[in-house]
Order: C-alpha cells, then sequence, then structure tokens
C-alpha cells in the first residue's frame, strides 16, 4: 500500500515501511500474533488499503478460521500515532469511493453553453475529485 511517498507492506515474517531508503519494522507490538492469526495458506489474499484522510492503512485478510481464503479480519495502522487496531469483518474487495462535485447532470447549472467550460483538457487532473 502505497501513502505519500511510503510503501507499506506486509513481509513473510514482518510488517515493514519502506522511504526509499531501506525497509523499516513496524510490527513488533503484533507481529507475532498477526502472523498466528494469519491463514498461512491463503495470505496471497491479503488487501491493503488506505484513509489518507485519517492516516490510516488497513489490512484485511484471511485468519485460521477462514477455510474458503475470505477476508474476514483486519488490522489498521495508524502512520501518525504508530499504534494498532484490529477489527473482524469480512469483505470481497477494498475500494476508494469519490464522489465528484461537478456531475454531467449538474453542469446546467454552472455552465449555460459548452463554450462557457474553462479550457481545460478533458484528462487534466483538474477534473479529479478529491
Amino acid at each position: 500500500m502505497v501513502v505519500g511517498s511510503s510503501h507499506f507492506f506486509i513481509g513473510p515474517a514482518d510488517i515493514y515501511v519502506y522511504d526509499g531508503t531501506v525497509p523499516r519494522s513496524i510490527g513488533a507490538p503484533i507481529r507475532q500474533w498477526f502472523f498466528q492469526s494469519l491463514n498461512g495458506s491463503q495470505r496471497a489474499n491479503i488487501i491493503g488499503a488506505a484513509d489518507l484522510a485519517r492516516d490510516l492503512v488497513y489490512w484485511y485478510y484471511p485468519s485460521v478460521a477462514s477455510a474458503t481464503g475470505t477476508c474476514d479480519s483486519c488490522i489498521v495502522y495508524n502512520i501518525r500515532t504508530n499504534q494498532w487496531g484490529r477489527a473482524s469483518q469480512s469483505i470481497e474487495s477494498a475500494v476508494e469511493y469519490a464522489s465528484g462535485a461537478v456531475t454531467y447532470d449538474g453542469l446546467g447549472t454552472l455552465y449555460s453553453t459548452y463554450d462557457n467550460l474553462p479550457n481545460i483538457a478533458y484528462d487534466s487532473p483538474f477534473w479529479i475529485s478529491d
């Protein structure tokens, strides 16, 4: 999971952050518990996600209780406080949803004609919602 200029990842025996120099362990407080809780044969199913607004990194994983490999547990790392949390929640996938402030249907209330639209290329980052 990439957050800013750092890459957070789960390795074979620890959890790390890589900032471009060397990987640094961040998993010491939960490392033993996590790897005992993880269904090792299903580790390829781990899904990472980030909540950038709250500085949280999530890893959803199949626990030893998951016979099918479904991600049924989660660990959460707070980047600001370096603290960990956990949750028991089954998921199929993790997505980031962003709702745009301008929709096609709402263009008429902002611009009366296409000629009044700003002179910005359609593939410009300007149109990407935050």
